[in-house]
């Protein structure tokens, strides 16, 4: 019995994240990388899961939530953050910079911009990386 009382608290509590993780579930974001200066990553996705954490930093530090193996990114770059329904993209004073990409053309983040679904960011000079989110890369060919 003693075995049972965790495991229903453990199951309680996942129970009621459930209601919100079915929306949740949906919001499974991935960074896929267009480019990198490792070649091997390139269409490799990595998650981004807000679910365990409203915001995911991004650098070459391995301490990040997401590193980036790139001497152009700064150890402390980037970073994700959930914010109500939006997903907001802030660069935190990155030597090499933080792009979103507007059209055809790369654009600077100074300060906090949000991101949409598909959205290609420009991490330093050469990781190039899109958000998408699992339901969709399903469809994709």
């Amino acid at each position: 019995e003693p075995d049972n009382a965790p495991k229903a608290r453990g199951k309680g509590r996942k129970a009621a994240g459930d209601g919100s993780s079915d929306s949740t579930s949906q919001k499974m974001y991935y960074l896929v990388f267009q480019d990198s200066p490792v070649q091997s990553l390139v269409n490799t996705k990595v998650p981004v899961d807000f679910e365990a954490s409203s915001t995911v930093t991004v650098g070459r530090d391995p301490t990040n939530t997401i590193a980036f193996p790139d001497p152009d990114v700064s150890r402390h770059h980037a970073e994700l953050s959930m914010v109500g329904a939006k997903i907001m993209l802030k660069d935190l004073q990155s030597t090499n910079g933080t792009y979103t990409k507007e059209g055809n053309k790369f654009q600077q983040v100074k300060g906090s911009v949000s991101v949409k679904l598909k959205t290609i960011m420009k991490f330093g000079t050469s990781t190039i990386v899109q958000l998408v989110r699992e339901t969709e890369t399903l469809y994709e060919h």
